[in-house]
């Protein structure tokens, strides 16, 4: 599900889909229905729209809960950097994580 504050541009070739596919393998584990198992920085909002070339929704991990977090991934291309909306849990939470370098992987914390 779209939250209507985020416009999704998805991947518009292979090569998208597979860096979008790379950086829910390398970071899907840390970015839980239960919340961020990593530290990774915090910024206001994501960039300007016009920076950023695929907005797509994550794939859910983790336990179904009722106030479980939902993740839109969002990829600058031209920077080689991505950014991590996190919407949910009590009250509607919502935090941006990033920026955080392509590549980057997860190290859940135990």
């Amino acid at each position: 599900m779209a939250h209507a504050e985020t416009t999704l541009k998805e991947p518009a070739t292979a090569a998208d889909q597979q860096l979008v596919n790379e950086i829910q393998r390398q970071l899907g584990a840390c970015f839980t229905t239960v919340g961020v198992q990593d530290t990774f920085p915090v910024i206001a909002q994501f960039p300007a729209d016009k920076e950023l070339a695929i907005i797509t929704l994550m794939p859910q991990t983790g336990p179904r809960i009722s106030d479980s977090y939902h993740y839109t991934l969002a990829i600058d291309k031209a920077r080689k950097q991505l950014y991590i909306k996190q919407i949910g849990g009590i009250g509607g939470l919502q935090k941006v994580f990033g920026p955080i370098k392509v590549g980057t992987t997860c190290q859940p914390k135990s």
